[in-house]
């Protein structure tokens, strides 16, 4: 089958299911009501391959010259090329984006892709730069969410064809509410919705110490309590198990759980481990 090169400015306008935040998204045929929907025969299940900060021409569907070597320098040694045969073998069967536009970094890129809109829009423009409005509970300055910048997303197009939703990946939404208001039905979130914060059964990440040390911020290891001794920044294990946080998930017993959540986790996850769930 000869691949679909998709060339758009908006990735929302993919008439598709779901979203995915360096993971994938799966979706399945469900029946519904809405008027958009079609018999489930009628449609395929869609996978939504996203992934943040990384350059195009280290995937071979692409057919580059040259990718990155060591230290990002460009190469053209074949030995230095990811091999992703999976990637390219969905790309080969399925679509793939030719030319899109987006924010050059992590989360406001996400933000282009989840909402079909611009950073004038949705007002994420950097890491470290985002919009700012007054929380209506408490006055306060925080922030701006997606949902209140852009309230129709990739997900909500999804449900609206009628389709079920399940976003896996990074999430990083600035806030650790309720996240089906993203148009999802399930998730699989890595890492949890709490990030930077580890999970409360676990201490396997980094994290600052309160007190700087000659004006610079000082990391550790929790499990060890040492200091780092090479450059870093505050993070859990991102897509691994204790980190992991589902939504929805059928077998739970909260709307959010992390995830092993067992009777007996200590014997997956070792001794400074406890099971606990999100209320």
């Amino acid at each position: 089958m000869k691949p679909i090169q998709i060339k758009t400015p908006w990735l929302g306008k993919l008439a598709c299911a779901a979203v995915l935040s360096n993971a994938l998204v799966g979706c399945e045929n469900t029946k519904t009501n809405n008027d958009l929907a079609q018999p489930a025969s009628s449609k395929p299940n869609v996978i939504l391959i996203y992934a943040d900060d990384i350059s195009a021409r280290e995937l071979a569907i692409y057919q580059s010259s040259q990718w990155s070597g060591k230290q990002g320098k460009s190469v053209s040694d074949p030995s230095k090329l990811a091999d992703i045969p999976v990637i390219s073998r969905i790309a080969n069967q399925g679509a793939f984006v030719e030319t899109a536009w987006a924010a050059t970094i992590c989360s406001p890129s996400r933000a282009m892709m989840m909402t079909g809109q611009y950073a004038s829009i949705h007002k994420w423009w950097h890491n470290k730069d985002y919009g700012k409005i007054k929380d209506p509970l408490n006055g306060r300055q925080r922030i701006s969410r997606l949902y209140e910048t852009s309230p129709l997303q990739i997900g909500h197009i999804a449900q609206q064809a009628g389709y079920k939703t399940i976003w896996s990946g990074k999430t990083q939404m600035k806030h650790n509410t309720d996240h089906s208001v993203y148009g999802f039905d399930e998730g699989v979130f890595t890492p949890g919705v709490n990030y930077p914060t580890i999970a409360p059964h676990t201490t396997f990440g980094i994290m600052q110490r309160k007190q700087k040390v000659n004006g610079k911020p000082v990391l550790y290891n929790a499990d060890t309590n040492k200091d780092l001794p090479f450059k870093s920044y505050v993070q859990q294990a991102w897509y691994w198990k204790p980190n992991v946080q589902l939504m929805n998930h059928p077998d739970a017993k909260t709307k959010s759980e992390y995830w092993p959540n067992t009777p007996n986790p200590l014997l997956i996850l070792g001794s400074i481990h406890t099971d606990q769930t999100l209320s």
